[in-house]
């Protein structure tokens, strides 16, 4: 790693980082990678612009880091000779001019899915007060929980587009006539 790029354009990000202004600087804990810097500035919550050379040229890329979805990114590239403050106008003009619109796109998506979250959170305690709900290890995007009543009767809900799938096993004829029963009567 003694050549690498984080090595061989530290000291001129480090510059970059000055001439971008207040709060900008990199991001010691990814210097190790050595293929890449990362600079970041508090300002911009969870936003950060990487660095790497890819054909001679310095990609730059600014986006949110911590954005599980697809993500927005902003990007453009410079000659490894140019200068600092040239570096840094490039970056204000063709990069930071959308960083506060893809942080407010990140920060909606985060807020939506923590939502979902507490929405399946209440639904998983509701069923909890009429049979034994437990939530999966772990959400794949659709399993939920699974349930079991009292009466032995075993089960588990699934989440899709359309709404909600419930499953049940281990029904008697008896119960599986009630059980159509009672979701023929359920409005819509």
């Amino acid at each position: 790693m003694a050549d690498s790029f984080s090595t061989r354009y530290f000291d001129l990000f480090t510059r970059v980082c000055a001439f971008l202004g207040d709060g900008w600087r990199l991001d010691r804990r990814e210097l190790h990678y050595g293929h890449r810097i990362l600079m970041m500035n508090p300002a911009y919550q969870n936003y950060s612009i990487s660095a790497r050379m890819e054909k001679n040229r310095i990609h730059l890329f600014g986006n949110v880091q911590k954005y599980s979805g697809c993500g927005e990114w902003s990007s453009c590239s410079v000659s490894p000779t140019r200068q600092p403050w040239e570096i840094a106008q490039d970056i204000r003009r063709k990069i930071l001019v959308d960083a506060k619109r893809q942080i407010a796109l990140y920060e909606e998506e985060r807020a939506k899915r923590q939502q979902q979250k507490d929405d399946r959170a209440i639904l998983i305690h509701a069923l909890s007060l009429l049979v034994k709900a437990e939530r999966y290890s772990f959400y794949d995007g659709h399993r939920l929980c699974s349930i079991e009543a009292r009466n032995g009767i075993y089960g588990s809900v699934r989440e899709g587009n359309s709404g909600f799938t419930l499953e049940v096993t281990k029904l008697s004829t008896d119960q599986l006539i009630k059980v159509v029963g009672f979701i023929s009567t359920l409005e819509n």
